[in-house]
């Protein structure tokens, strides 16, 4: 065909064949610019089958415009039947020659992984399954951009299988277990085989493997993958854990959403130090003998950090670093709550035998103090539109009141509430907890007004309570015989649903900003894990397992949310221990000491995993427990 004009396109030269094509490059006459032409080949030009794939594949990827994915310019037809796509030429080559030589470098290898995760993320966007993700369908171009090609075996959400039945399309190294077995896919066998690819760039060799066909298909299906670190990569965990979970055989804990797997990956991106380096060896080296006499000071201080961890933007544009930004310095601050517009912190602060309510402006750096006087303050919580707060507190004679203080300070007044206070959406009632445990309590903060919610169950202690932005339902958390539960109950009482269950201990659950998912807070070792789990707002069901956002998070036992969900405010306790030399000498039986400091300020993370039943000051809790509550 080289040299030949098929419509307006003049065939320059061959580029490559494989089973369902034959593509050229050419030039465009009309527009004077280079294209690229598949051709069905000539053999299946009478199957039908491989005819509707042929369009199959024009439909799809022609219904998507994204930088990430081939543009396709029309579908036409040669004078003897031969159906043909032109399609946008790209310099450069496939991911498949590039890791011919071996791994690639981490940095590039997870820069082709995210553009190729991206346009994926569009076309499950526009319910387009791609179904055959591998090295030779991702062209990088020459400015380094990743195209994915080859839609020829995607599925249409709605459209019937183009394969016979029990049949296996794709390419069975990189094949999900479930596509192996020839059971229904979905944008979940994407996820998949991205993950093969990612593991083939950072390895140099395939998840999978095995001497045939049949072997490889066992191998993904009951095996699983040597841990990068076997391949001589110092792997952090972080990482290795992405690829787990994109790598999980069942589909149901997988990664459910290609933005989730996003979402991890930019998490574990903080930084060069953090990212997978290859192993070196290190000689060995003897201290030196020097003879120091040491002391230690340590000083242990809470601190609040606005995190912008940009974790729940459907659709990031560009890959954004998380970023951590310490708020105080007085190291006495607690219960950091962030303004639902994101400008503002509320904290409390202990001054001499009181504590006091501390409104921040994260623009200005201006602080205001809003409410004191009150030994003990707890449950800070903004109103819905910023401009109120409200708060516990414990009286000089030991009762507990609740109050709501404008933003700026000033008047305020009481409330009659329990513990652990939330806004419902509208600002209308405020949801606490009661401490025997058997209802939430609704009051109206302009009339007082009470009621309650009866909850169904017998649990051990009532520890937290959110209530969704779509109003009509809330979550409250529980502990029972040492197992920690979140649960949603309609507001009306209806529908009480457990959506996480775990022996490790869970705090601070709060709904994402659309009200359709959980973000809760795990105890890990001496750190915390942040999860997400999806709630169905119908019937407040979890509509998958949790899955972690973020894990290893240096924080304490409370977050706060804005209302975008981009800001995140917590308490970090840092702790300091410096080194110093200290010098004895004698002479004429007089000792002479002298110190000099070694190091300024180490600091290190302190975490106590001890969780209190009730958030009381002990007073109350003895008033309380000998009344029988």
């Amino acid at each position: 065909m080289l040299g030949q004009t098929i419509s307006h396109y003049q065939i320059l030269e061959k580029l490559g064949q494989g089973g369902m094509g034959v593509v050229y490059k050419a030039l465009d006459t009309k527009l004077n610019r280079t294209v690229a032409l598949k051709f069905l080949p000539q053999d299946l030009t009478r199957d039908q089958e491989a005819i509707d794939r042929f369009i199959n594949e024009a439909q799809a990827a022609s219904a998507l415009d994204h930088t990430n994915i081939c543009t396709i310019y029309e579908i036409g037809e040669t004078e003897d039947g031969r159906m043909f796509i032109a399609m946008a030429y790209y310099a450069g080559e496939t991911l498949q020659e590039k890791i011919k030589g071996g791994p690639l470098p981490v940095e590039e290898a997870i820069n082709f992984f995210t553009q190729a995760a991206q346009g994926l993320e569009r076309a499950h966007e526009a319910g387009i399954t791609h179904r055959d993700i591998k090295p030779s369908n991702l062209i990088i171009t020459l400015r380094g951009e990743v195209k994915i090609i080859d839609f020829g075996l995607a599925k249409l959400a709605g459209q019937s299988r183009l394969t016979k039945s029990g049949s296996t399309p794709g390419t069975v190294a990189y094949m999900s277990p479930e596509q192996v077995q020839g059971k229904p896919v979905d944008e979940r066998t994407d996820i998949w085989s991205l993950g093969v690819v990612l593991y083939e760039m950072l390895t140099g060799k395939l998840p999978f493997q095995g001497d045939n066909e049949a072997a490889v298909i066992f191998s993904i299906v009951n095996e699983n993958p040597k841990p990068l670190k076997r391949h001589g990569m110092d792997a952090p965990n972080g990482l290795q854990r992405i690829v787990d979970k994109a790598l999980v055989k069942d589909v149901e804990t997988r990664y459910q959403h290609i933005d989730e797997l996003l979402t991890d990956l930019k998490g574990e991106r903080r930084g060069e130090s953090e990212l997978i380096k290859p192993i070196a060896k290190v000689k060995k080296k003897k201290p030196k003998q020097t003879k120091i006499i040491y002391a230690a000071t340590a000083i242990v201080s809470a601190v609040i950090i606005i995190s912008s961890l940009y974790l729940f933007n459907k659709q990031p544009t560009k890959q954004i670093l998380p970023t951590h930004r310490q708020v105080t310095f007085t190291g006495d601050a607690s219960y950091p709550v962030i303004s639902p517009d994101g400008q503002f912190v509320a904290y409390l602060v202990k001054k001499e035998d009181a504590k006091s309510l501390i409104v921040r402006d994260l623009l200005g750096g201006q602080s205001l103090e809003v409410f004191s006087g009150l030994r003990h303050l707890w449950s800070v919580r903004w109103s819905p539109d910023g401009s109120k707060i409200a708060l516990r507190a414990e009286m000089s004679d030991s009762s507990i009141e609740s109050f709501i203080v404008p933003r700026l300070g000033g008047s305020h007044h009481r409330l009659t509430t329990a513990n652990f206070l939330c806004w419902s959406a509208d600002g209308s009632q405020i949801a606490s907890s009661n401490a025997s445990t058997e209802h939430i309590r609704l009051t109206n903060p302009f009339s007082g007004d009470t009621s309650s919610i009866p909850l169904h169950k017998t649990f051990t202690a009532l520890l937290d309570i959110d209530w969704s932005p779509l109003y009509n339902r809330l979550l409250f958390l529980t502990k029972t015989e040492g197992q920690f539960a979140i649960w949603t109950i309609k507001a009306d009482g209806g529908e009480q649903r457990k959506v996480v269950e775990d022996n490790l201990i869970l705090f601070s659950p709060r709904w994402s900003n659309n009200g359709k998912a959980i973000l809760y807070l795990r105890q890990n070792g001496v750190t915390r894990d942040l999860l997400k789990v999806k709630i169905a707002h119908d019937n407040g069901k979890a509509e998958a397992p949790a899955y972690v956002l973020q894990n290893g998070l240096q924080m304490g036992d409370f977050i706060s949310l804005s209302k975008n969900n981009n800001r995140l405010a917590y308490i970090r306790k840092l702790g300091y221990k410096n080194l110093w030399l200290v010098n004895v000498s004698e002479k004429n039986e007089a000792q002479t000491v002298q110190t000099q400091k070694l190091t300024n300020a180490t600091s290190f993370f302190v975490f106590s995993t001890r969780i209190k039943k009730f958030p009381y000051s002990q007073s109350e809790y003895r008033r309380r427990k000998a009344a029988g509550d």
